[in-house]
């Protein structure tokens, strides 16, 4: 995929069916159409791959047996208004996520939840993005807390992907429509920001203090103590130490530590899986009212990260790695990173220097710490040298030539 439309929309409609987006002509350089939305003046501008739209649970009008038929009846109700009153033919994502407030329904749960939950089906999408790639951000239609936490977690994911892909992103904002205008409304669509992304990571670690969790149980339903123990044992993360180190090695550039502790990608998915599993089975429907009783923690979201991270470098966990493998793939990951790409490369270089010239005493695993016997090494493991040697310390770190 080398290109993909996301769009963060309100509700097109008032209750009872009436639309509350006027039929307008949109417009972007020389390609105009009037229409009750920017997207199709967007899709035959850009001609993206994919196109995925962000709406909100929040705008349905009835209640369902249960959450997800709720979110099923949303997502066709839109699909419906693309199809028929937009006439886009291509393929679209509907993605419903949680909102909060009193609409026709009363929705109850953690704001933030929106940002979790899109973080997650975003980051599944954006996987599948190609070396060289674009994505492109409509807000237009966008309402609320929506497009900011949208933005934000776009923010997020492209800056893991940067790592091994090149991205140019885009955000695209529409003139605002004023309804009391008597004259024919012209809408210049804008491109606000056009930009490549570089790569980042934030050293936001699972569990903080603590032991990590991917859901927690909302304030009001705490005193239920059975019911607490049932979401802990389901969202309990028990590699974070592991999941801890493999995000240290890419924040501070320790190429042994992303094979030694690469999460596998498989299971990972499918502990994220049940939690979102987990999280929609406690959503409660009854007269008027939908309440979430379980939220969505930060450790969730870094946890996406991870994966995203590991799927995107596409290593798998060893033991012991080819010194050609390791330059090549830290050449790839941290290349953008001068003075991490740098200094991993300086050791490798040093070992692979000292390596050729004793390659006879390397038949079998030596601790570097013998190798560089000339040289004044601590006796024992030393945090800062193993921070200065690109996690390459010569008390841990065994050599062998084959």
């Amino acid at each position: 995929m080398r290109s993909i439309l996301v769009s963060s929309w309100g509700k097109p409609w008032r209750t009872g069916g009436e639309f509350s987006w006027k039929k307008v002509e949109y417009r972007l350089k020389e390609t105009s159409r009037t229409s009750r939305s920017s997207l199709p003046v967007l899709v035959e501008h850009i001609k993206p791959e994919r196109i995925v739209i962000v709406v909100l649970d929040t705008v349905a009008e009835k209640i369902c047996s249960n959450y997800q038929k709720l979110c099923k009846m949303v997502e066709e109700r839109y699909l419906d208004f693309i199809q028929k009153e937009l006439e886009i033919l291509e393929e679209v994502k509907v993605i419903v996520t949680p909102g909060v407030g009193s609409f026709e329904l009363k929705f109850k749960g953690e704001m933030m939840d929106f940002y979790h939950y899109v973080f997650f089906e975003l980051s599944r999408e954006l996987i599948g993005l190609e070396k060289q790639c674009e994505v492109h951000l409509d807000i237009t239609h966008g309402l609320n807390f929506a497009p900011v936490l949208l933005h934000e977690a776009l923010e997020n994911i492209l800056g893991i992907l940067a790592y091994t892909k090149n991205i140019k992103f885009s955000i695209y904002n529409a003139e605002p429509f004023i309804p009391e205008t008597k004259e024919k409304s012209s809408l210049t669509i804008h491109r606000i920001e056009y930009r490549d992304v570089y790569p980042s990571l934030s050293p936001n670690r699972l569990g903080g203090k603590g032991e990590a969790r991917l859901l927690a149980v909302r304030e009001e339903h705490k005193k239920d103590t059975e019911f607490c123990k049932k979401v802990s044992k389901a969202a309990k993360v028990s590699n974070s130490k592991e999941l801890n180190a493999f995000l240290s090695g890419i924040v501070n550039g320790l190429p042994l530590c992303l094979y030694t502790f690469c999460p596998n990608t498989q299971r990972l998915e499918k502990k994220l899986f049940l939690a979102v599993k987990e999280w929609r089975k406690n959503v409660e429907i009854r007269s008027g009212e939908v309440e979430r009783k379980v939220s969505f923690t930060p450790d969730f979201t870094n946890c996406v990260k991870l994966w995203l991270a590991a799927k995107s470098f596409n290593i798998e966990r060893k033991e012991a790695v080819v010194l050609e493998e390791l330059e090549e793939r830290m050449r790839k990951i941290f290349g953008y990173e001068r003075s991490k790409e740098a200094l991993i490369s300086h050791e490798l270089a040093k070992i692979k220097e000292e390596a050729e010239a004793k390659k006879k005493e390397l038949n079998k695993w030596k601790l570097l710490r013998t190798l560089f016997s000339g040289e004044r090494i601590s006796p024992s493991f030393d945090r800062r040298n193993f921070l200065a040697h690109a996690g390459l310390e010569y008390n841990v770190t065994e050599l062998r030539y084959s």
